[in-house]
């Protein structure tokens, strides 16, 4: 998933990490503009963009689950 999701995961206590999602900012962000946005831009996106969620955007040519499930640690790499 990139670059931030590793260190958002991954990248220990040398980041604050502050997540606000579209629930606290009903106030600013309505329900009618989130429906407008989830049709023109599809629901990935919606979910990324406004409920802070580190999701397949689907121009992947893998899905990083189906690769991460293919790797395999015990597997001795080929050396040429």
């Amino acid at each position: 998933m990139g670059f931030f999701y590793e260190e958002f995961e991954f990248g220990g206590e040398r980041w604050e990490r502050i997540q606000v999602d579209v629930s606290k900012c009903m106030g600013r962000i309505s329900a009618v503009f989130l429906e407008g946005e989830l049709a023109a831009m599809g629901p990935a996106w919606v979910r990324k963009e406004y409920f802070c969620e580190f999701v397949n955007s689907g121009g992947e040519m893998f899905d990083r689950e189906l690769v991460e499930a293919a790797l395999d640690d015990r597997v001795e790499p080929l050396v040429f």
